[in-house]
């Protein structure tokens, strides 16, 4: 059960002491270069979703915007595709 909106998750994390890091396509980093972007230790990786992107909201509040890199001319994944791929990624990161 839900009992806030994901605003409110992002700003409780964030409070907590989580990092907050944005999966969104336009991100200015990429996810494979997260760790020189600054983000270590706790945080708390957010995912948009398929019908819109991360709210403006937390996209202001994110330590870190990344986006996967694809090849090719379409530049899409689905949310849980996207979210698999980024926890492979970050399950990988050494430490």
């Amino acid at each position: 059960a839900r009992d806030r909106n994901a605003n409110q998750y992002v700003k409780r994390a964030r409070d907590a002491g989580y990092r907050i890091v944005a999966l969104d396509g336009q991100g200015d980093t990429p996810l494979m270069d997260l760790a020189a972007a600054g983000v270590s230790g706790r945080f708390l990786l957010v995912i948009g979703g398929e019908d819109r992107s991360v709210g403006q909201f937390i996209l202001n509040l994110a330590d870190a915007v990344v986006r996967i890199e694809q090849r090719g001319r379409i530049n899409s994944l689905n949310a849980s595709v996207a979210a698999a791929v980024a926890l492979h990624v970050l399950a990988r990161r050494p430490g």
